[in-house]
């Protein structure tokens, strides 16, 4: 398992580190790499019921860059010439697409959406998440993580 590392706004930090240190900041961080994301509801990653189904994909680095481009440029363009009720959905979907991490902090309170690096060296993986045999100290995916609300202090 392995994250290939693009273009981040905070290079010193460590990258499963998802919330800003500053207050009132902003992280934009790019991805490619190994991608894991478990898919079940009523799941835990940590105790059983695991889950069942897991997409594994190998993400390009230079596809997280065209996809941002393109969002962008689509974003802009409904916030141009698309209806102000289109604004809140296009914001949502440019948020999401696979390949970028943005986080924020404002104070004493963060949030994180998009492709969050995670460390699968965890021997509870072992038993549903990868086959052993790819996992090696130090191995990162990224899966889709959304958490808009979250205690900056506590981390």
């Amino acid at each position: 398992m392995k994250i290939v590392e693009g273009w981040r706004s905070d290079p010193d930090r460590p990258l499963t580190d998802p919330l800003p240190e500053k207050k009132w900041s902003v992280v934009l961080r790019f991805y490619g790499g190994d991608w894991l994301d478990p898919i079940g509801i009523g799941t835990n990653w940590f105790t059983p019921p695991f889950p069942q189904r897991i997409l594994h994909l190998w993400w390009p680095l230079w596809l997280s860059y065209l996809l941002f481009a393109l969002a962008t440029a689509g974003l802009l363009a409904d916030f141009a010439l698309g209806p102000w009720w289109s604004w809140p959905l296009a914001f949502v979907l440019w948020l999401l697409i696979p390949g970028k991490f943005i986080a924020w902090r404002c104070d004493k309170r963060g949030g994180y959406a998009g492709s969050k690096a995670y460390g699968v060296d965890s021997p509870i993986y072992g038993t549903w998440l990868c086959a052993p045999a790819e996992v090696y100290d130090g191995s990162l995916a990224t899966c889709l993580s959304i958490r808009p609300f979250a205690d900056a202090e506590k981390g």
